[in-house]
């Protein structure tokens, strides 16, 4: 018999006894190891549907819309951004000021 041989009760420390089948042969291994296998068929879940391009569109106008107003309301009240400089600080400072509100963000 093949498989595994559980006697009740077991002993303590015991789990399973396995039993092996091996072939008397060398020639009955190597027969074994060479049969066709059976082909491996896999199912994939279907890609979910995109919405229609407008609503992709208006949904990105709603995004953006919140940064124009914050720009349109920075140049109302004049702020003074003409003093910036760009160095490789600053846009190092800035680059990492984006990336912690981007975390924030997702």
């Amino acid at each position: 018999s093949s498989g595994i041989n559980a006697e009740w009760p077991l002993r303590p420390g015991d789990i399973a006894v396995l039993n092996l089948e091996i072939p008397d042969s060398k020639e009955a291994a190597t027969d074994i190891s060479k049969q066709a296998k059976s082909e491996i068929t896999h199912l994939f879940k279907q890609p979910e549907k995109r919405p229609p391009q407008a609503i992709s569109m208006v949904f990105t106008g709603c995004v953006l819309l919140p940064a124009v107003i914050l720009l349109v309301v920075w140049a109302k009240l004049g702020a003074n951004i003409s003093n910036m400089t760009f160095s490789l600080s600053a846009i190092g400072f800035h680059g990492g000021l984006l990336s912690i509100i981007g975390i924030y963000i997702n």
